[in-house]
């Protein structure tokens, strides 16, 4: 900005400075500061032209200038905006210090604007009495320079120093805003440093933290290597002890399959037994102790009292040697209400030595029914002596 202003300086003392020209001249002298200058009318209007267009660039430059200086300090303040949430109580007093810089500034872009358009009405009037000087007689026209040199040269001058002294103001301000901002931005620096030291510190804690919960799931899953060890033991065991009883079932199936066998055996006999009535009453056993002669037939037992009901729980008898011939055991029951003959057995001089029972004579463990009798006799000789023993239950006892 100084070497703006000092250029445009230069500039304008172009007209107080000329150097005295070698040739004649084309027109009157002027006599200024106690030097001669040698100006024609048009060389006189094409250096306040060059004055003119100059001041335009300074006012165009100094503006221009201005201008950025406030997008930059707008940038500044928009960076600030944003950082002021991260650090709201420092950054919030930095922005409000840039903000009446900011204000200062946009009131010295103003001052500047107007100072410049003053400037640039006064250059306007200069320019256009250069150019009614064209039909003025030059007498006249130089007395009239002269008073238009004098005032522009002072008010170029003091407007111009004015403009320096107010930018010099500036330059100090922004100097003063850079110390104050470098001294808040190393206290920003600072503080921020704090925070990356409690960064640090979080990350330590963090990273030990980390550590020991990494240790306790380690356990965890030791422990659950070993859960599932002692389940996979358990599931064995388990299983050894399901194949125990996968066998004691099969085994308790066969035995329900021999249950079933025999309770079909005795609903055969509850069969045989269909259609009496009352409470069957044991009996106490009965001796067996007769013989089998060959021309008669001697029971075992008879049983067939009238409105009673027999169960033959077990017969065992035992014959002496018929020899050469045969003794035979004769089983009556009642068929459609006939006593008959149903089976037979014989005993023989092979087979006598055996004690046999109802299932091996007559392929039944009892019998049952209102009128049983079994009988023996023999087929010659003898007689024969038969012993043994027999159970049963009776109604109506």
């Amino acid at each position: 900005m100084k070497k703006c202003f000092y250029v445009t300086l230069a500039a304008l003392l172009v007209l107080a400075l000329s150097v005295n020209q070698s040739s004649t001249p084309r027109a009157e002298t002027l006599k200024l500061s106690g030097s001669t200058i040698y100006l024609t009318i048009p060389e006189f209007s094409d250096t306040l032209t060059s004055i003119h267009s100059r001041m335009w660039d300074f006012e165009s430059a100094t503006g221009d200038t201005l201008t950025d200086v406030h997008t930059k300090l707008q940038t500044v303040d928009d960076n600030l905006d944003g950082l002021v949430s991260a650090t709201p109580d420092t950054l919030t007093d930095i922005h409000t210090k840039l903000q009446v810089v900011d204000d200062n500034l946009d009131g010295l872009v103003s001052a500047t604007a107007d100072t410049l358009t003053d400037i640039h009405t006064k250059l306007q009037a200069a320019d256009d009495i250069i150019d009614d000087l064209h039909d003025t007689d030059l007498p006249a026209v130089v007395d009239t320079l002269h008073v238009i040199h004098e005032r522009i040269i002072s008010d170029i001058e003091d407007t111009l120093t004015n403009i320096h002294t107010k930018l010099q103001v500036v330059d100090d301000n922004l100097d003063d805003l850079v110390s104050a901002t470098l001294d808040t931005l190393t206290d920003i620096h600072t503080k921020l440093q704090a925070v990356d030291d409690n960064l640090d510190g979080l990350i330590s804690a963090t990273a030990d933290t980390l550590t020991d919960v990494h240790t306790k799931l380690q356990t965890v899953d030791d422990n659950l290597d070993a859960l599932i060890s002692a389940t996979a033991d358990t599931l064995t065991d388990i299983h050894t002890k399901l194949q125990i009883v996968d066998d004691l079932i099969d085994a308790a199936t066969d035995t329900l399959t021999n249950i079933h066998t025999k309770l079909q055996t005795v609903d055969d006999m509850v069969d045989g037994v269909e259609g009496a009535t009352g409470v069957l009453y044991e009996q106490a056993d009965v001796v067996v102790n007769t013989t089998a002669p060959n021309d008669a037939n001697t029971d075992i037992f008879d049983l067939n009292t009238a409105s009673t009901r027999y169960v033959i729980r077990g017969l065992i008898l035992k014959c002496a040697d018929p020899g050469a011939n045969t003794v035979t055991v004769s089983l009556v029951m009642l068929i459609n209400d006939v006593a008959t003959v149903v089976d037979t057995f014989e005993i023989t001089t092979v087979n006598f030595g055996d004690y046999f029972q109802l299932q091996d004579m007559f392929t039944t463990p009892q019998l049952a029914g209102d009128d049983i009798q079994i009988y023996v006799r023999a087929s010659a000789g003898g007689p024969y002596a038969v012993t043994g023993q027999y159970s049963y239950a009776k109604t109506n006892n």
